[in-house]
């Protein structure tokens, strides 16, 4: 019987131990396979995401790492170490910084990406690309930096990357409706977030990061967004630009 109540408590200690590791790993930061994903967005769900912190940002409500865009060049402006190239996709316009370094898949400047020579660059305007890379802010602008870049020889592939945004934009807000997400968050909470927002706006509004600075002692950043996103949603609080925030009253 004493030899069954130790192997008892043995077997208790040890699955404790297993329950405990799971639990650290469910809390754990995101990892290098989810830092690697890749998701499709239009422009406009980029130029709207809100930023957790200088490396991460949230579309419907959900971090972005990699992400994929497409659009017809507008303009390109060409440096010693980099270029930018501002795109269009009907949904709105985005700057893409892209170096010349191997890190793109050509292995080659952007110009030869975009086969053309700084002579007759203008030629490639209008033409379409896809683009893969990270949201970034830079001098107080969003950006993608860009790590692959490549033409686009078949429209039917630029048409089929703006289907599948629309999937993932609606797949994720179906699994979480807008209307049940204000059922996690009291008024309290959302007076509070408004109440700092209309305080701290000046004439053309206030940064979300002042937001979630002036209020991170009383809660989690991310309820600080989520309370922005709701009271968006409601039409209390309207964007003024892509940083600014503001309230409708």
């Amino acid at each position: 019987n004493a030899s069954s109540s130790k192997h008892s408590r043995l077997r208790r200690i040890i699955l404790n131990n297993v329950k405990n590791q799971d639990d650290a790993k469910t809390k754990e930061k995101p990892t290098a396979r989810t830092e690697r994903s890749l998701r499709p967005i239009t422009i406009k769900q980029a130029v709207n995401a809100l930023m957790e912190d200088e490396d991460h940002f949230l579309v419907d409500g959900v971090a972005v790492y990699n992400v994929c865009l497409v659009g017809a060049i507008r303009c390109i402006s060409q440096f010693d170490t980099f270029a930018t190239i501002l795109i269009e996709d009907g949904t709105g316009c985005i700057d893409l910084k892209i170096r010349n370094e191997p890190a793109l898949d050509s292995k080659e400047d952007v110009l030869s990406v975009l086969k053309a020579d700084q002579t007759h660059i203008d030629n490639r305007i209008g033409i379409h690309i896809k683009a893969i890379g990270r949201l970034k802010y830079a001098c107080n602008k969003l950006l993608v930096a860009v790590t692959h870049i490549r033409l686009i020889e078949d429209m039917n592939e630029f048409t089929f990357q703006m289907l599948d945004a629309i999937h993932h934009h609606l797949t994720l807000i179906k699994k979480a409706p807008v209307v049940d997400k204000s059922l996690t968050l009291s008024s309290d909470i959302l007076s509070t977030v408004k109440k700092e927002i209309k305080e701290c706006s000046g004439k053309d509004g206030t940064h979300i990061q002042v937001i979630c600075q002036n209020l991170s002692s009383v809660m989690d950043e991310s309820k600080i967004i989520e309370a922005i996103e709701e009271l968006m949603f409601e039409g209390q609080v309207y964007r003024v630009t892509n940083e600014l925030i503001k309230t409708t009253d």
